[in-house]
């Protein structure tokens, strides 16, 4: 777990570890999303080929829905 401070203007540094894992890149543009777990950060692409095996061996099998993995995803969980 890692846990940040926010900023006087509400930002919040996303940790190197974490945009790797997430595929987020400089200058990238990424959505926000409040849900009923929290707050979303998704990385939003360009190409609809990168998203290729964001959700490898997840949702479908697991029957989560994508809320789900996402906020799982971004707990490291």
């Amino acid at each position: 777990m890692i846990t940040k401070i926010v900023g006087s203007k509400g930002e919040i540094l996303i940790p190197k570890t974490v945009r790797e894992k997430s595929g987020i890149k400089p200058k990238q543009k990424v959505e926000i999303i409040a849900s009923k777990n929290g707050i979303l950060i998704i990385p939003l692409v360009k190409d609809i080929t990168e998203l290729r095996g964001l959700f490898k061996n997840e949702g479908y099998k697991n029957k989560k829905s994508v809320d789900d993995i996402l906020f799982e995803m971004m707990a490291g969980i």
